[in-house]
C-alpha cells in the first residue's frame, strides 16, 4: 500500500510543478497519434496541442533544444494540415466535376 501511495503523491507532485502541461502533451499526443492512424484530420490538431503544451513546459524548465524541436514539429504539422486540407478540397472539385 505504501508503493501506491508513493505513486499517487509523485504523480500529484509532478502535476503541480508542471502546470499539467507534460499530462495534456501525453494525451494529445496519444489521441492524435490514433486519429492519424484512422487516416483522421483531427489528428493533427490533436498533436498540434500536444506540440503546443510541450513547447510550454519547455520553456518553463529552460531545455533550449526541446523548444527547437517542437517548434520545428509545430511547423511540420502545420504544413501537413495545410496539404492534407489542399489535397481534401482538391477531390471535393474532382468529385463536383464528373
Amino acid at each position: 500500500m505504501d508503493f501506491i501511495n508513493t505513486i499517487i503523491v509523485s504523480i500529484v507532485q509532478g502535476f503541480a510543478s508542471s502546470y499539467g502541461l507534460d499530462w495534456i502533451t501525453m494525451f494529445f499526443g496519444v489521441l492524435g497519434g490514433y486519429l492519424l492512424t484512422q487516416k483522421d484530420k483531427r489528428g493533427i490538431m490533436c498533436n498540434i496541442i500536444a506540440c503546443s503544451s510541450s513547447f510550454a513546459l519547455a520553456l518553463i524548465s529552460h531545455q533550449y533544444g526541446f523548444l527547437i524541436s517542437n517548434i520545428l514539429t509545430l511547423a511540420i504539422m502545420a504544413r501537413a494540415y495545410s496539404a492534407w486540407s489542399q489535397e481534401e478540397a482538391a477531390i471535393g472539385q474532382t468529385d463536383q466535376t464528373h
